[in-house]
Formats: structure tokens, sequence, C-alpha cells
């Protein structure tokens, strides 16, 4: 578009979103109100899928490996008993 490079818009806005959770599209299209709501809400709609397979993928990766599936704290715990 005259020479700028448009984001790519379902890691934009899902990233800019993350800030206040994992929210619906639509609080982070009232939160950056200069966006049009036709475009964010489908994208962060989109980008929460794919973290949530994302997320499922991490912890059984983890399982294999023994690895605890509490959180961060805990897999950072185990990792520096390796």
């Amino acid at each position: 578009m005259n020479g700028v490079a448009m984001p790519e818009m379902v890691s934009y806005f899902t990233s800019r979103g993350s800030l206040m959770g994992q929210v619906p599209g639509e609080f982070v299209a009232a939160a950056f109100a200069v966006f049009n709501p036709l475009v964010v809400v489908p994208a962060v709609t989109t980008g929460w899928s794919v973290t949530g397979i994302l997320a499922g993928w991490s912890r059984a990766v983890q399982a294999a490996h023994g690895y605890p599936q509490s959180g961060p704290h805990e897999l950072a715990e185990a990792a520096r008993r390796r």
C-alpha cells in the first residue's frame, strides 16, 4: 500500500491483544479503536485457535520428555534438575 508493507494481521492483532489475556477479538478491536472490527475480530479468533493448537503440541512434547504439565515455573525447575 503506497510502498508501506502491511503486517500479517493474525499475528499482529493477536499479539497486540495478548497483553489483556486471551480476550475475544471484540475487546481487541475496542482497545485499538482505529482498526476496523471486521478485520480485527476474525484475525484474533484465528490467532487464538492457532495458539491453542501450539499449546497442545507443546504439552505433548513436554509430556513425552517427562516434564511436568503444571506451568512455566515447574518446567524451569525440572529443566534445572536435569
